[in-house]
Parts: structure tokens; sequence; C-alpha cells
């Protein structure tokens, strides 16, 4: 084991790289975020940790903030998703390895060569700190993250605009702003989606980008792309969607109609990709909750526990069923 100082310098080093890879250097609230809670777990007490800290001294949120707002702990889901995405990319083979366990605030850190970093007490070194929070903006509110104003619980869905698949001089292109652009207006509709906007997401309409990419630029859960031929007055569409999270596609499908049609108000077709589209993203998130692992063992013990909680007699474990199930999402 090496001195705690030597301990805390390659913590920074690492925190320093983080914040530059992809899946940070365009997330403002995500770099303050992780920054923060790294800089509190090396100097003060990981008690004091708490969302209500984090919201007013990092986020500029006033004294009457709310803890049972879940602003702090959404922000805090994507961070731990930026981290699983960076050390399954470019720090696949770094030595130290950052994490923020749900269920607290508190940054862990591993050595990753059997050893685990357990106790560091104090910061190494002010000027190193200063260095690393010199390159994030002075105004907390300067690089909006996307999707902070609305419910990030729900599955957020970016719609790119489908790509023609001919001569450009056809004349076509427009098809595939009409087909994004109708997908767009009718899955904003529902209640269960967060939907990307038209400004953001016509910037891939020509792009190469892939899922990851997109998903990466625009901040969103899942991508729904697709391309399209036109023979005649009869007009070949091929859609899929794809997991931003697993890179897979959910569903692909290809489907044929009249141009006309398309036009027409109450077009049939794209009716039935957002009736698709809606139907195939709740359940791979119902999927998701159902079969895929909590992050902890205590997370785990949380949800038996306010399972157990909610067919409760006693009002004070049934009022603690909220509680326990807010520490799990």
């Amino acid at each position: 084991m090496q001195q705690t100082s030597a301990w805390g310098d390659q913590v920074f080093i690492q925190l320093n790289r983080i914040l530059k890879s992809k899946q940070f250097n365009k997330s403002d609230r995500l770099g303050r975020f992780l920054a923060y809670v790294v800089e509190q777990t090396l100097i003060n007490d990981p008690k004091i940790i708490r969302s209500y800290n984090i919201a007013v001294e990092v986020f500029g949120k006033g004294p009457g903030f709310d803890p049972a707002d879940p602003y702090v702990r959404n922000i805090a889901r994507l961070a731990r998703r930026g981290l699983k995405r960076f050390y399954a990319a470019s720090g696949a083979h770094d030595k130290i390895r950052i994490d923020v366990p749900a269920g607290n605030y508190v940054a862990t850190f591993t050595l990753l060569e059997d050893t685990a970093v357990t106790e560091i007490a104090e910061m190494p070194s002010v000027a190193k700190w200063n260095a690393i929070t010199s390159q994030l903006p002075a105004d907390p509110f300067a690089v909006p993250l996307g999707r902070d104003r609305v419910d990030l619980m729900k599955p957020s869905v970016a719609v790119i605009p489908f790509k023609y698949q001919g001569d450009e001089s056809d004349g076509e292109l427009v098809i595939g702003d009409i087909l994004a652009s109708g997908l767009i207006t009718g899955l904003s509709k529902s209640p269960r989606l967060n939907i990307i906007s038209w400004l953001s997401t016509t910037r891939f309409r020509k792009s190469q980008g892939n899922v990851f990419d997109i998903s990466k630029s625009l901040n969103c859960d899942y991508v729904v792309s697709g391309t399209y031929q036109c023979r005649g007055d009869r007009l070949s569409i091929f859609v899929e969607i794809a997991d931003s999270i697993s890179l897979e596609v959910v569903w692909a499908e290809m489907m044929q109609t009249a141009v006309a049609a398309l036009l027409s108000s109450e077009a049939e077709l794209i009716n039935e990709l957002i009736n698709r589209t809606v139907r195939v993203i709740l359940d791979r998130e119902v999927h998701r909750v159902h079969y895929e692992p909590l992050e902890s063992l205590n997370l785990h013990a949380k949800l038996i526990s306010g399972m157990l909680n909610m067919h409760s007699e006693v009002d004070q474990r049934f009022s603690s069923v909220k509680t326990q199930f807010d520490q799990i999402l």
C-alpha cells in the first residue's frame, strides 16, 4: 500500500482524465457533480455529502431546496452511467477506478491490481485540485445539461432524420425530415417519454455518427433512425430503435407506403411508427427493471424491505417505503 498522499495524487490525475473524456467533457453538470463528490470524499467527512449540499453548493439551488427532490439523484444516475461507459471504453486499462455507488454520494477509489484504495483522509495538493476545477465554467448554469428541466426518470428518445438512399438530386431528401418530424410530434404527446427536440437532432441529418456518439451528444437513452428509398410512387422505409446503454438494436423493420399517403394529414405509417416506438421502448424499460440486477446487495436488500413494508399495518413502516424506493432509484 502506498502513502495516502500518493494515492490522492493518483486519484486526482484519474479524475482529470475522466473529466476530459467523451463521457463527461460536454456535460458541465456531470463534471461538476463528479468533481465535487471526489473532492468531498478526499477532504471532508463523507457523511456530510448529501443531496442538499450538492444542490446548494454545486448547482446553485436556494436554501429552500427540498432534499426529496430527485434533481441531484438523477444527475448522479447519469454520472454513474458515464463512469461505466468510460471504463468500458478509453478507461478500460486504467489502474485507478473511480465510482459513486448507488445509495449515497460518496466516491470510492479502487486500484485495479487486486488492491483497494480504502482510506484517503486529506487532499494531497490544493494546487492540483484548483487546476482541475479551473477547467470548469465558473457559472454552474453556463453549459446546461439538456435534460435537467424534465423528469429524468422517464426514458429519453432521439429521432434522427431518416437518410435517403439514392441520388440527392432526386429531390426526395425532404421525406426524411417529414418522417422524423412526424415521429417527434407524435412521441412528444406520450407522458411516458422525454423526446429530444428537432433542433438538436437535425445536426445528425448527414452525419455518420454511431449510436454511442449520438447518445453521448444528445444524452438520450434510445436512438430512432432509419433509411428510405423511392421507387415511383412507392416509399420503402427501414427503421430501427437502438438502446444507447447496451448499443443493441431492440427493434427494426422494413415498411412500405405510398408517397402521397405519407404526405396526408392522417399518415397511417407515421402513426404506426409512433405506436410501435412507444410500445417497444416501454417494454424494454419494463424488461430492464425486471431482469437487470441492482448495483449492489445493499440496494437489493432495500428493495425487499420496501416491498415488505408496503404491506405492513404499522404506519411508520408503511411511510418509510417511499424513502427506501427513492434510495434505490
